[in-house]
């Protein structure tokens, strides 16, 4: 049996993933490929793509749709997110917005490698106020943020 997370009148969460930095659309397009090989995942992300205008064939993707009723998603979508953000440049921003709450932007580079899933954990969970802003680090994580993972 899978435990649900419900939202107002018992509707599953979800969250909107955002990226930002140098090509947003192709990281974007790139991080939905990751997330669909993620068994755990199958099913929970959708990507969305604006409706196209007029004399437009149609939109980028350019936000994640990640359903999160069931128990455990949160923590496996900042864990996949993590592995895939050490794959990448170290400017991107993710920005989490929860269904009827706030938004969380993770600015990767200014967090050290074992920090990042962490907070992204809390953004998926909930566990951020409603609009609290922008998690922001000193890059000083146990090694001083000089080594061991790398920029995540």
């Amino acid at each position: 049996m899978t435990a649900q997370r419900t939202g107002k009148q018992g509707e599953l969460t979800g969250a909107q993933i955002r990226l930002s930095g140098a090509d947003p659309i192709g990281e974007t397009a790139a991080l939905w490929e990751w997330l669909r090989g993620e068994e755990q995942l199958r099913g929970l992300v959708k990507a969305v793509t604006p409706p196209p205008g007029e004399g437009e064939l149609g939109g980028a993707v350019e936000v994640l749709q990640v359903a999160l009723g069931a128990t455990g998603v949160a923590g496996v979508l900042a864990r996949s997110l993590t592995v895939w953000l050490r794959t990448r440049r170290s400017d991107l921003k993710v920005t989490v917005t929860r269904d009827g709450g706030g938004a969380t932007t993770v600015e990767v580079s200014n967090l050290a490698p074992g920090q990042v899933e962490e907070v992204l954990r809390r953004a998926l969970d909930g566990g951020t106020e409603p609009g609290s802003g922008t998690e922001r680090g000193d890059g000083a994580g146990p090694d001083g943020g000089r080594g061991g993972e790398g920029n995540a």
